[in-house]
């Protein structure tokens, strides 16, 4: 019975340079790395965890999943999950800072948002006022289709999409 044939592994600069360090170290019995009694045997070991990381890196996560998005996030109990970065607006508009507490006070907070998700809700606000005409209100059409795309994306769930687009529609159309 004819064996599978291995794929060849396409090895980077970095990580051919890892495996020929590995395999001095593990050629030579004498190395610190073989004697726990040796003074310089956790600095060899240590040496070791790092160049087998390099050798062999983990996939990167181009899709990252909820468990990733809250690793990425500020925690909770932090001082300030909700701390966001504001975008720049064009010349001429600003920062309706009384609606951005609103936001944080009404929605953020009392939802558990993560720092991903209010960054997220302050990216799609600043959208809307750059997209809007000097002086006209906020286009909700455009604002709810933005949200709809967008909040399964964040990971919000249906209802904390409800929250948010009852929220904003109290907001600007009152």
């Amino acid at each position: 019975m004819d064996e599978p044939v291995a794929q060849q592994e396409t090895l980077s600069p970095t990580q051919v340079a890892a495996q020929q360090r590995i395999s001095v170290v593990t050629s030579d019995p004498k190395n610190p790395y073989f004697n726990r009694e040796d003074p310089q045997h956790e600095a060899a070991v240590r040496e070791m965890a790092s160049l087998h990381q390099t050798r062999h890196p983990a996939p990167a996560n181009t899709s990252p999943d909820a468990a990733e998005l809250k690793k990425r996030d500020v925690p909770l109990e932090s001082h300030r999950p909700d701390a966001v970065v504001l975008p720049e607006l064009p010349d001429g508009q600003a920062w309706d800072f009384g609606t951005l507490d609103d936001l944080a006070k009404d929605v953020i907070r009392p939802m558990a948002l993560t720092q991903t998700q209010s960054q997220g809700i302050v990216d799609m606000y600043a959208a809307l006022l750059i997209a809007r005409e000097d002086g006209k209100p906020l286009d909700m059409a455009l604002a709810m289709r933005l949200l709809n795309t967008r909040g399964p994306q964040l990971l919000l769930s249906e209802a904390q999409m409800q929250r948010i687009k009852a929220w904003a529609t109290d907001r600007f159309t009152s």
